[in-house]
């Protein structure tokens, strides 16, 4: 199936739906446009690292990948 998302906000709208009950806006715990370089996860959770070097520890995490 192909889906083409032309509002401006793009992906970071699908996110909003599924944290409006849970996360308030401007919530630091969402992070959007972050390239990730490296996924780890076990039974205790995830583990995620960007290209800038920055890592970010949870219990979940959404991931979406774009082909440039």
């Amino acid at each position: 199936m192909f889906v083409i998302d032309q509002h401006p906000r793009g992906f970071a709208r699908l996110i909003d739906g599924m944290v409006r009950d849970t996360v308030p806006p401007g919530d630091p715990r969402v992070v959007l446009e972050a390239n990730v370089t490296k996924i780890q996860y076990d039974c205790s959770g995830v583990s995620i690292t960007t290209k800038d070097g920055r890592s970010f520890q949870g219990q979940q995490v959404i991931s979406t990948y774009v082909c440039v």
